[in-house]
């Protein structure tokens, strides 16, 4: 079934967009393995794997994300901005996790073997723009470093950021080898914004990734611009090296100022159009 737009928002919810990236997948990252929240799905999904997550489709900065582990033998579930609780069965936490979500369209997601940073969540976030030729523009990266006893990576969790390369560097112990990860990030993302072009025209997309022990991306999530607004921007200018922040704020006047011409022009050409039928 084709991807749906939400025409009030204009972007692609979590369950929609996951349509979208699991049409022609790419051999740079992995997809987690992902279904429409039920009774059925859950109990599969927690079967299957020893951490699984549960999130609106709806939702941004890491809110109504819940966490699910298996620990000596019982399902631990963390609710973001909530303490772990133990269940020795799934009936009760399948109740109070519908209780939570109260009939909200949920995903729940195979959750992936990620590397932490100094013991707390991360991801790396990718930014592109459309430049004035409406092609895509790598703009940059950082890591995203989740706050204490958060289960996400999300700057609003009391995260900080930090350089990818410095991250990737300490984990894998090698520049070499963060510069292969990084490649792998900026070619992993172009190629989704690729898929997103089949779709619908976005101007902006921050796109998350997770990386593994064996330097494997997983995708976490696709954030497109809307009529909410964009990508968080002012990551960026949280870096010691604001480069990036600088150069997507001055495509981002050049894009704009560009923008107000056309539609300047466009009305111009409008008006004398209507008064030479109107002679």
């Amino acid at each position: 079934m084709k991807p749906k737009l939400d025409p009030v928002r204009g972007f692609f919810n979590k369950w929609e967009m996951y349509k979208i990236v699991k049409e022609k997948p790419a051999p740079y990252f992995r997809i987690p393995h992902t279904d429409v929240f039920s009774r059925q799905s859950f109990e599969q999904f927690i079967s299957e794997y020893e951490c699984i997550f549960i999130k609106s489709v709806f939702t941004f900065g890491g809110e109504k994300i819940s966490k699910i582990t298996k620990e000596n033998g019982q399902l631990v579930w963390k609710l973001q901005g909530h303490p772990g609780k133990g269940f020795d069965q799934i009936e009760p936490l399948f109740a109070e996790l519908s209780a939570v979500y109260n009939d909200e369209l949920c995903i729940v997601q195979e959750g992936a073997p990620l590397l932490m940073y100094k013991d707390r969540p991360i991801d790396i976030r990718a930014h592109l723009q459309r430049d004035l030729d409406e092609k895509w523009v790598y703009a940059g990266d950082l890591v995203r470093v989740g706050g204490p006893e958060s289960i996400v990576s999300n700057f609003e969790s009391n995260g900080t950021v930090e350089p990818t390369k410095k991250v990737l560097s300490t984990l894998f112990k090698s520049e070499e080898r963060a510069a292969q990860i990084m490649e792998n990030v900026a070619k992993s993302a172009m190629h989704i914004c690729h898929l997103l072009d089949e779709h619908d025209i976005f101007m902006e997309a921050g796109i998350d990734f997770g990386v593994d022990d064996k330097g494997e991306l997983w995708l976490i999530e696709v954030n497109t611009n809307d009529s909410q607004g964009a990508p968080d921007r002012a990551l960026f200018k949280r870096l010691p090296d604001q480069t990036y922040y600088n150069d997507i704020m001055t495509r981002l006047t050049r894009v704009n100022e560009q923008l107000v011409k056309d539609l300047f022009t466009y009305f111009e050409e409008y008006v004398k159009k209507n008064k030479n039928e109107r002679v």
